[in-house]
């Protein structure tokens, strides 16, 4: 039996070498690797191993936008995007957050975005905002001192978590351009998460 074996398994050999045209399947298995049965004029498929599905990215949350005053002054490019980048002082050392706290209860951040999202910045972004991305969580700080944002806060505060200055994280939200301001800047307002990465 063992010789039938052997000469079987030399057969196969030789024919494999020369290019008789008999092929087979190779499977990498968890408990070992497992060469399946020869089928003539197969493909070689050979996977090492299981390919890396990407985590899923975080999703943007709708109702934020309800909380927004006056939303037709922001001018939506895309409704939900993540961004990498290092949170830096938007206060010119004036807060310890490094953040500025608006009348209308919202933060305004900066964003250093890395490489790939420089396309993101126009104008306004350059000369206004020292070249970075501005990020807006509404209602960040409570009840609004500005009058026609009171009652977008109403009921509700933002449970974003904004990260030291110095961080490097990913925010996700809405890409926007704000109308409000000229030269116009781009922002990601309303925040939806951020989440600091290594």
């Amino acid at each position: 039996m063992t010789i039938r074996r052997n000469a079987l398994f030399s057969a196969c050999l030789v024919c494999a070498l020369c290019g008789c045209g008999i092929r087979g399947y190779h499977l990498a298995g968890g408990t070992g690797d497992k060469t399946y049965v020869l089928e003539t004029g197969a493909r070689v498929v050979v996977p090492n191993a299981l390919p890396e599905v990407p985590a899923a990215a975080p999703a943007c949350d709708p109702d934020v936008w309800s909380h927004i005053y006056h939303p037709d002054r922001l001018k939506v490019l895309k409704p939900c995007v993540t961004v990498t980048g290092t949170i830096v002082d938007a206060t010119h050392g004036r807060r310890k957050d490094g953040q500025r706290h608006e009348a209308d209860a919202d933060n305004h951040g900066w964003l250093k975005v890395d490489t790939e999202f420089k396309s993101l910045l126009l104008p306004g972004n350059k000369q206004a905002e020292d070249g970075n991305l501005v990020f807006e969580c509404v209602c960040q700080y409570g009840t609004p001192r500005q009058a026609d944002a009171v009652d977008a806060c109403k009921g509700y505060t933002s449970k974003v978590k904004i990260p030291s200055v110095g961080s490097h994280v990913a925010i996700t939200g809405t890409l926007v351009t704000d109308l409000q301001h000229q030269p116009l800047h781009n922002e990601i307002h309303p925040v939806t998460s951020i989440a600091v990465l290594p």
